[in-house]
Order: structure tokens, then C-alpha cells, then sequence
């Protein structure tokens, strides 16, 4: 019975070095996934920082070059429906023009995304950038007036005499 144990064990032993290899192979497969996923999630990240980077550039340069002109030249100051509709193509062109056709086609392929839903995240993306540029200017006005309110600035039409109290309605800073 003893020799039996100690025959079992060695046989046992014997077998170790082939499990040991059996899970560092296994090891190494995964190592090398997540390698593969850490990579492939880094060239996504990217490529949609490449992309969001492109469009607000593209948003920004139609907004100085088209929208700013169109609004001094309206009588109402606003754009109509027809021409919101040219600019946001105008900046979506734009930003695909960055890209260039080749690299255009890597944003779709590394992002898996058909050429007619990339077009779709472009649209989508050049109204968020619109949106997003406007909060911008929103929030310089708003920081620029309680500045002035704060320290008693009359920079701002008919505050003069009001301030630091709460203003209602539309401010027009000179």
C-alpha cells in the first residue's frame, strides 16, 4: 500500500510541469487579449478625439465665417430654417473634409460603423458642437455680467444704477 501512495505521487509530479505549462500557455492567451482590447480601445479613443476635435473646429469655423455674417446682415438677427440647414452641412463637410476619403473610411472601420451611420453620428455630433459652442458663449456672457455686477460696472445698459441686485430679462452689453 505504501508503494502504491509513493508511485501514485511520483506519477503525480511527473505530471506537474505539463499542467504548469498548460496554464501558462493559458496565461499567455489571455494576456495577449487583453493586450489586443487594451490596444483597440486606445485606437477608438482616438479616433472620437480625433473626430470630436474636427467637428468643433469645423462648428467653429462656419459659426465666424457664415452664421456670424448671416446673423449681422438679418434684420431679425436670427438665421432662417434654410440657412441653419447650409451651415450644419456646410460644418459637417467641413469636418469630414479633415479627415480626408481615407481617413474618413479608418474613422468608420475602427469604429465599426457603416458609412450611412457615420453620417448619422456627423450630424449628430455637428448639433451637439453647435449647442455646446453656444453654452460657451452663454456662459462667457453670464460670467463677463456677474463680473461687472460684482464690481459696479455700468458696462451693461440700465445697470448702473441697479447693482448688485437680480436683473430680469434680456441684458444687452455694449
Amino acid at each position: 500500500m505504501i508503494y502504491f501512495f509513493w508511485d501514485l505521487m511520483a506519477q503525480s509530479l511527473s505530471a506537474l510541469p505539463a499542467l504548469f505549462v498548460l496554464g501558462l500557455s493559458w496565461l499567455s492567451i489571455q494576456l495577449s487579449d487583453l493586450i489586443s482590447a487594451r490596444a483597440r480601445a486606445e485606437k477608438v479613443r482616438a479616433m472620437l478625439g480625433r473626430f470630436d476635435d474636427a467637428v468643433f473646429t469645423a462648428v467653429r469655423e462656419v459659426e465666424q465665417a457664415l452664421v456670424i455674417p448671416l446673423k449681422k446682415a438679418s434684420p431679425s438677427g436670427t438665421l432662417r430654417t434654410a440657412e441653419r440647414g447650409a451651415a450644419s452641412a456646410r460644418a459637417a463637410e467641413t469636418a469630414r473634409a479633415c479627415f480626408g476619403a481615407q481617413g474618413w473610411h479608418a474613422l468608420g472601420t475602427t469604429l465599426g460603423l457603416s458609412s450611412e451611420e457615420l453620417e448619422h453620428a456627423l450630424d449628430a455630433r455637428v448639433e451637439a458642437a453647435v449647442y455646446e459652442l453656444h453654452a460657451q458663449l452663454v456662459r462667457g456672457l453670464s460670467d463677463g455680467l456677474r463680473a461687472a455686477l460684482s464690481n459696479g460696472e455700468t458696462s451693461v445698459v440700465g445697470v448702473g444704477s441697479y447693482s448688485r441686485s437680480k436683473m430680469e430679462g434680456n441684458l444687452r452689453v455694449q
